[in-house]
């Protein structure tokens, strides 16, 4: 059976409203039992008993005792045609006193650091690589000269050639940590 056929729901909506109206049918059809078939039936009443039955099922036992006027009188304080005086603001809450702390002593500055010395410009100019790839040199220009240098050698006594790369060369300087270095690209 498909779900999701429409003719499947029209067949179960069907039989839905079928059903219904055979509840309601059948529903109508005992509330309008002739008095004799319930006369027929032996039932025990005393006068003072009163058996009310529902009109219909679902339809709860009608209790007319609620539609008698209740007893008691009612009074009431307020007139409905005058305003009603409001009620005087409360007073403000007292305000407590708060006491502030003293401002803590300053803080005494930290001595200041040393400058750390600043490495020499590079002023040469790098403009290629030759020699084989397990022994390459770089050749820099500056100064009017050109200079050949290897991995791990210096330039005019100030620089240190760290590395050599496909388009870039790496600069240490004498005298400053191995981490500090520049990179210098091909042509600058």
């Amino acid at each position: 059976m498909d779900w999701m056929n429409w003719k499947t729901w029209a067949v179960i909506g069907a039989i839905l409203v079928g059903v219904f109206a055979i509840y309601a049918f059948a529903a109508t059809q005992s509330a309008r039992l002739p008095e004799s078939l319930t006369e027929a039936r032996p039932t025990l009443t005393t006068p003072a008993q009163r058996t009310v039955t529902a009109p219909a099922p679902g339809v709860g036992v009608i209790h007319t005792e609620w539609l008698d006027s209740q007893s008691g009188s009612y009074r009431s304080e307020r007139n409905l045609f005058t305003y009603k005086e409001p009620p005087p603001p409360p007073p403000p809450p007292p305000r407590k006193v708060v006491v502030q702390p003293p401002p803590p002593p300053p803080v005494p500055q930290p001595p200041p650091q040393p400058v750390a010395p600043v490495p020499p410009q590079f002023t040469y100019r790098y403009i290629g690589t030759f020699g084989t790839a397990s022994s390459p040199i770089a050749t820099f220009s500056g100064n009017g000269q050109i200079v050949n240098v290897r991995v791990g050698e210096t330039i005019d006594g100030k620089f240190i050639l760290r590395g050599i790369g496909i388009e870039s060369v790496e600069i240490g300087y004498v005298g400053f940590p191995a981490e500090q270095k520049t990179r210098i690209p091909l042509g600058q």
